[in-house]
């Protein structure tokens, strides 16, 4: 964050006085809250989502957030998959432009309890426009200190979880090293086979 706010200001040196002080905030001090828990659990069940929306989920609840903006993509995968079909087209408060949100009502109390603090202002635009902006407005500059990856190897992407493999396969490869692509590749041709060929097996195995 600091070197995204560094090189804004560098780029940009009006945006100095338009951000306000990042808020920095421990994981390890946010509450446990069984509620939250157990609701993130059976998300997770339902569809793979990432650790991460469990204990922010936590730290809106107990800092009294709403309305706070999150950059989900209309994909059928991941977190954005289970909020595709319950969001609708509304407006931010006080911002004026377009956001989605989670509607009162919508039936799905575990996707209100993990992420009903959030609004969606990129829920209308894919990774591919994205990068069109991006390219059109000279952000990659910008892009390329934004942080994606869960498992990083000496500070880089890595390549293999999930996050650096949507970016690859959305066309945004630039924002990975070339020689961890290359290594990524030669994973998924190998261990990353076998994994697939295995994971039905243990599956069967477990539920027989």
């Amino acid at each position: 964050m600091t070197r995204i706010r560094e090189r804004l200001a560098e780029l940009h040196p009006h945006t100095r006085e338009l951000m306000r002080p990042t808020d920095f905030a421990p994981v390890a001090d946010i509450a446990p809250d069984p509620e939250v828990s157990a609701a993130y659990a059976r998300l997770d069940a339902r569809c793979r989502i990432g650790t991460q929306y469990e204990w922010l989920a936590r730290f809106c609840r107990q800092r009294g957030l709403s309305d706070v903006e999150i950059g989900f993509e209309r994909e059928r995968y991941g977190a954005g998959g289970l909020l595709l079909d319950l969001t609708v087209p509304g407006v931010s408060e006080g911002g004026g432009y377009r956001v989605h949100r989670l509607p009162p009502g919508h039936g799905d109390d575990d996707v209100d309890t993990v992420f009903g603090s959030y609004v969606f202002p990129l829920f209308d635009v894919t990774k591919q426009q994205m990068a069109r902006e991006v390219d059109d407005r000279r952000w990659r500059p910008l892009m390329l200190e934004t942080w994606f990856c869960h498992r990083p190897v000496r500070g880089r992407p890595c390549s293999r979880c999930h996050p650096c493999l949507n970016v690859i396969s959305a066309g945004l490869g630039w924002r990975i090293p070339r020689d961890r692509r290359v290594l990524g590749a030669m994973h998924r041709l190998t261990i990353g086979s076998l994994k697939s060929v295995a994971r039905p097996l243990v599956q069967r195995l477990r539920s027989s």
